[in-house]
């Protein structure tokens, strides 16, 4: 079973590198409403592929990949706040073969001689505006550094189990700097920041979207590679969006904060 989900997860990985390639380098990006058709991706993982480009871009993403059927493509879709994908997708209900899902999530079928029609139609017809594409994050509180403890911690541990009705709780610190950045994990794809605020030191962890952030960072200080040109983030600020945790590692204890956004 650990074997089959790394392998998974190995696929998954490769799919979205190179998906994300193709929207690179045909300028998907620029389009309200992101469509892409890869040729060589497993119908099992499209959805989570269309996830994934969808937070990197926040824009409503259709990934498709071949069908069982000759001339049919297979899709699955991922929205933002601001658009009900399987609203809009109804309006042009004649280009597919199936179609089902609600307002942030859908599954497609419909003839490759249709997909650039889509493309096309669902861009011209978007309704969305440049506000949309900016992701409204809801935070329970400000917790700046000097606030934080072990009793703070553990008491938020009361509130488990986390969920989709129960989501974790999420804190905001401003003008945090960045001490150091590192890459971490088996496939070298977790950031590691080094924070501080108020002369207090906390490790913080990026899990998700590390394609985004690093580019987010380069952008940012203005650096080729952030990992080999440290120097570059001396004395610079930014604001995050955390949970806090316990982190236990050879018998010792520490507050780790898990990164969930940053600016």
């Amino acid at each position: 079973m650990v074997e089959l989900n790394e392998k998974r997860k190995d696929l998954t990985n490769e799919a979205y590198s190179r998906i994300n390639s193709k929207i690179r380098d045909n300028k998907y990006f620029d389009d309200d409403i992101i469509v892409v058709y890869d040729d060589e991706i497993h119908e099992s993982i499209a959805g989570i592929v269309a996830g994934r480009i969808k937070d990197y871009y926040y824009k409503p993403t259709l990934v498709f990949s071949n069908a069982k059927e000759d001339g049919i493509l297979k899709g699955s879709g991922r929205s933002i706040e601001d658009y009900n994908i399987i609203s809009k997708l109804r309006d042009f209900s004649n280009l597919f073969e199936k179609l089902g899902g609600h307002a942030m999530a859908a599954g497609f079928s419909i003839k490759k001689e249709n997909l650039e029609i889509l493309r096309n139609e669902l861009n011209k017809n978007s309704d969305l505006i440049l506000e949309n594409f900016i992701e409204k994050v809801k935070i329970d509180c400000s917790l700046d550094f000097k606030l934080l403890n072990y009793n703070i911690v553990e008491e938020l541990k009361l509130l488990e189990p986390y969920g989709k009705a129960n989501p974790e709780p999420l804190f905001g610190a401003k003008n945090v700097e960045i001490k150091s950045i590192s890459i971490i994990g088996k496939n070298k794809n977790v950031i590691k920041l080094v924070l501080s605020q108020d002369d207090l030191e906390f490790s913080g962890i990026i899990f998700t979207n590390f394609e985004k952030y690093i580019k987010y960072f380069n952008e940012k200080f203005k650096t080729n590679d952030i990992i080999s040109e440290q120097n570059n983030i001396k004395n610079k600020f930014i604001d995050i969006l955390y949970t806090p945790v316990i982190n236990e590692y050879m018998n010792t204890k520490s507050i780790q904060l898990l990164i969930k956004d940053i600016r």
